[in-house]
């Protein structure tokens, strides 16, 4: 589904996709989609190309069918050339982190006298 889905977005921004490919990212199933610009909709160079990759960081098999699932995604979009693109998902690594704790605002000065945080 969400092959289809990067595909009508490529097209939504005026890109023709040219192929779609299988692709190990980050040690997980994803994908690989490229596009060329539609000439007569866009201002692009005629030669650029575009690249769409997707996979699930925490993708599980699902016993549900020939299927996985999960909550995190990672969507790339390149410009690069094809082979520089390739290059860095490749050597693509993303840690998920925790969120972090809201800052507590520090106290404000004036003159010596050390104010409360508004």
């Amino acid at each position: 589904m969400y092959k289809q889905i990067a595909v009508m977005n490529m097209a939504l921004n005026y890109f023709n996709t040219t192929s779609v490919d299988d692709k190990i990212i980050d040690g997980k199933e994803g994908f690989l989609i490229s596009g060329v610009p539609f000439p007569e909709y866009t201002i692009a160079p005629p030669d650029a190309r575009l690249f769409n990759a997707l996979y699930w960081m925490d993708s599980q098999g699902c016993e549900c069918g020939p299927v996985s699932v999960g909550t995190t995604n990672v969507d790339i979009t390149s410009s690069y050339p094809q082979d520089v693109t390739e290059s860095l998902l490749s050597s693509l690594q993303i840690v998920k982190g925790e969120s972090a704790a809201p800052a507590q605002a520090a106290p404000t000065t004036q003159g010596s006298q050390v104010l409360p945080p508004t």
